[in-house]
C-alpha cells in the first residue's frame, strides 16, 4: 500500500521543504545506503540537500537510475563468445546496502525499477516518487517484487526545482509556442509540457499543504487550460489534495503568461542573483566561471544557494553598489587577522589582497568566490558599457518620450564600441512601447548597417507576433507602476562602483498590489474555483508564470510584505534564454533562424541562440 509523506508544516520555504523531504525520508533506514536517483531528481535533491548531509545519513553511493539498467543477454547464455560467470555475476551483488529510489513516477522509471526487481543487485529498497503515481504503476511493481525486497513506496511531493526559498522551476523549455496557438494545434511537446505544469503545480500545492483558490489571466488560452487541468487533478485526487491541505486560509495560485509582461525578461539588471543570471548565467544554482580571465583552478565553478551560503543569502537582493560595500566590510574583518596595510578601495584592490594571502583564500573560500564575482561582473558591466545602456532601457521601459528615445537608442546603435546584444535589446524595447511607430523601420536599418544580421532582426518580428498590444490583455505601458519615477536612487560612495537608477517596477508587482487590495478584476483574472469571496484577503499567493520567470519577480515576492509569495515558471529566464525562447517560438511558426551573436560573456543557454 502506497503512502504519502507530507511536509512538516505550513512553512512556504521551499527549500527547508524540500530539506524536510529528504531528510524525513532516509534518517530511518537503517544501515547503509545508495541513493538512486533520475536526471531530474539528481537536480532537485542536490539543491535542497547537500552531499555532506547525505554523508552524514549513511548514504554509501548516489547513482543514477539509469546506470541500473541490466545487460541484455542473449538466451543462449552466451555473449560475444564469452559464456558469463556466473560467480562474477553474483560479485556485483551488494545486499549489505538498501537502495533508496528518489524518482519521477514515469513509465521510463517504473520501466527500470521493474527490471531491477527482477534480478535484485541490493538487500532492499524504498521507493519514493516525487509526485502521484497511477494504480496501474504501482501494480506492475508488485508484479516484479518476486523476492520481496520492497519495503517501502512513499509518495513524496518534490516534483519542482528549488531555487530559493520562495522561487522554483520545472526545467521546461519551448513552451512561448502554447500561448500563441489554438490548443487544437498543440502539438506532443506541447501536451508533455502542459502535463509537467500540472505535474509541477500539484507537488507545490500538495507540499506546502493548500488547497487553493485558483486565478488565470482571461486573455491567455494556455493559463486558462492549465487552470482547468489543475483543478480537474486536484478532484480527481480530492481525499489527497484535501488531506494535504491541514492549513486553512485563502491561499491564491494566479496562473500568468510571461506575454502580457515581455519587458521584464529583456532588462539589465542590478541585484546580485539577478546581475549574476544576467552576465554570467546561473543553472540550478551554479555560475560557471571558467571563462573569467585570470580565475583560479578552484572557482572556475561556484555555487550560489542560500542553503549553504548566509553571505549570499542575505545579500541576495542588493544593489551591486551596495553588493561591492558589504564585501568590502567581509574582507575588512579578514584583513585585521592578518595586520595588512593594503587599502581595499576597490574591488581589484579585494583581489590584490587575497591573491597575497593565499593562506587567506583557503580559510574563506566563500569570500573568495563572492569578491571573484563581484569583480567579473564590474569587468563585464564595463566592457559593455552597461550604466549608461540601462539608462536608457530603464527610460524606455517606464516613461513615454519617443522622440528622446528614439535619439538615444539610435546613437547606441550607431556606436561602434556598443555591444550588439544591447543594440537589439533597445530596439526591442522600443519597438515594444512604440509599436505602431515608422521610426521602427529607421532602427531596423541602423541594426543593419551596424553588423546585425537580417535573421537577429526578425527578433522584432518574433517579439511582437509573441506579445505585441494585440496580443497582450492589460495596457502595459499605462500602468502607474510603469511610468512612476524611481522612488530611490543607489547610494554609493564605493570607488569603481558608479550610482544608477533603477525604475522599472515587473507587472507582477502591480497584479500582486491590486490582488491585495482586493482591486484585481475578476473579468480580468477569473477564478476557476474559489473557497472564499474572491475579494478576501489573501494569506498566501503562488504566482506561475507560462513561459517562465525572472529572478527581478522573485525579488518582488520577496519584498512583498503583506502576504508570503512563492513565485515559479516553466524556467527562470534572462535576456538571452528569452531571446532563445523566442527565436525557437519563431522558428515554430514557420521562419528558419538562426541566431549567433558574441558578447563576451560567460553565459551558456539552453537553446541554439548564443551572444
Amino acid at each position: 500500500m502506497i503512502s504519502q509523506m507530507e511536509s512538516q508544516g505550513p512553512s512556504l520555504d521551499l527549500l527547508k521543504t524540500g530539506e524536510d523531504y529528504v531528510e524525513k525520508l532516509i534518517k530511518d533506514i537503517p544501515g547503509m545506503k545508495v541513493m538512486i536517483l533520475d536526471q531530474e531528481t539528481t537536480s532537485i535533491v542536490s539543491l535542497c540537500y547537500s552531499f555532506t548531509q547525505s554523508l552524514d545519513k549513511n548514504i554509501y553511493l548516489v547513482d543514477q537510475i539509469r546506470n541500473t539498467a541490466k545487460k541484455s543477454v542473449p538466451q543462449t547464455g552466451v555473449r560475444d563468445g564469452i559464456t558469463p560467470d556466473p560467480a562474477a555475476e553474483q560479485s556485483d551483488k551488494m545486499v549489505h546496502l538498501v537502495a533508496v529510489y528518489i524518482v519521477r513516477p514515469t513509465e521510463e522509471n517504473i520501466r527500470l525499477i521493474m527490471s531491477e526487481l527482477e534480478d535484485p543487485k541490493y538487500g532492499g529498497y524504498y521507493l519514493y516518487f516525487t509526485n502521484v503515481v497511477r494504480l496501474t504503476l504501482l501494480e506492475k511493481i508488485a508484479s516484479k517484487d518476486h523476492f520481496d525486497v520492497v519495503r517501502q513506496v512513499q509518495e513524496v511531493f518534490l516534483d519542482y526545482y528549488p531555487i530559493n526559498r520562495r522561487l522554483f522551476h520545472l526545467n521546461m523549455n519551448l513552451t512561448l509556442s502554447m500561448s500563441s496557438k489554438p490548443i487544437q494545434r498543440w502539438n506532443a511537446l506541447d501536451r508533455q509540457n502542459m502535463n509537467r505544469m500540472v505535474d509541477g503545480l500539484s507537488a507545490i500545492v500538495l507540499s506546502t499543504r493548500k488547497y487553493p483558490t485558483i486565478r488565470y489571466q482571461k486573455s491567455s488560452e494556455v493559463t486558462y487550460r492549465l487552470a482547468e487541468e489543475l483543478i480537474s487533478n486536484m478532484q480527481n485526487e480530492h481525499d489527497l489534495f484535501n488531506g494535504a491541505a491541514k492549513h486553512t486560509g485563502n491561499c491564491i495560485l494566479l496562473i500568468l503568461d510571461r506575454k502580457e509582461d515581455p519587458v521584464t525578461p529583456l532588462l539589465n539588471q542590478w541585484t546580485y542573483q539577478a546581475m549574476v543570471h544576467e552576465l554570467l548565467g546561473i543553472r540550478e544554482n551554479r555560475v560557471d566561471m571558467s571563462k573569467t580571465p585570470g580565475i583560479s583552478s578552484n572557482l572556475k565553478n561556484i555555487v550560489l544557494s542560500q542553503n549553504s551560503d548566509d553571505f549570499f543569502s542575505e545579500n541576495i537582493d542588493e544593489n551591486f553598489g551596495d553588493l561591492a560595500m558589504n564585501i568590502k566590510d567581509l574582507v575588512e574583518k579578514y584583513k585585521h587577522q592578518t595586520n595588512s596595510k593594503q587599502n581595499l578601495d576597490s574591488l581589484d584592490d579585494m583581489q590584490r589582497f587575497l591573491e597575497d594571502y593565499p593562506e587567506f583564500r583557503r580559510l574563506s573560500n566563500n569570500v573568495s568566490k563572492h569578491v571573484a564575482i563581484c569583480q567579473e561582473l564590474s569587468r563585464l558591466a564595463e566592457e559593455r558599457q552597461l550604466l549608461s545602456i540601462s539608462e536608457i532601457e530603464q527610460d524606455v521601459a517606464c516613461n513615454d518620450s519617443r522622440s528622446e528615445h528614439f535619439k538615444a537608442v539610435s546613437e547606441i546603435i550607431k556606436d561602434p564600441e556598443s555591444n550588439n546584444l544591447e543594440k537589439l535589446r533597445l530596439t526591442l524595447l522600443y519597438a515594444l512601447r512604440y509599436e505602431n511607430d515608422d521610426k521602427i523601420y529607421s532602427l531596423r536599418t541602423g541594426l543593419r548597417h551596424s553588423g546585425v544580421s537580417d535573421n537577429q532582426i526578425r527578433l522584432l518580428d518574433a517579439l511582437l507576433e509573441y506579445a505585441g498590444t494585440d496580443k497582450r490583455g492589460g495596457d502595459l505601458f499605462n500602468k502607474k507602476s510603469f511610468l512612476a519615477k524611481a522612488k530611490s536612487t543607489w547610494k554609493s560612495t564605493f570607488k569603481g562602483v558608479p550610482n544608477v537608477y533603477t525604475q522599472h517596477i515587473p507587472l507582477m508587482k502591480t497584479i500582486l498590489d491590486n490582488l491585495w487590495k482586493g482591486q484585481l478584476k475578476d473579468a480580468d483574472y477569473p477564478a476557476i474555483t474559489s473557497h472564499s469571496n474572491i475579494k478576501d484577503k489573501p494569506t498566501e499567493v503562488i504566482v506561475y508564470f507560462v513561459g517562465g520567470t525572472t529572478y527581478e519577480e522573485a525579488r518582488e515576492a520577496t519584498n512583498f510584505k503583506e502576504c508570503p509569495v512563492i513565485v515559479g515558471g516553466d524556467t527562470i529566464l534572462n535576456s538571452k534564454t528569452f531571446l532563445a525562447e523566442l527565436s525557437q517560438f519563431y522558428q515554430s511558426r514557420g521562419s528558419d533562424m538562426e541566431i549567433n551573436m558574441n558578447s563576451g560573456s560567460n553565459s551558456s543557454g539552453q537553446s541554439r541562440f548564443r551572444f
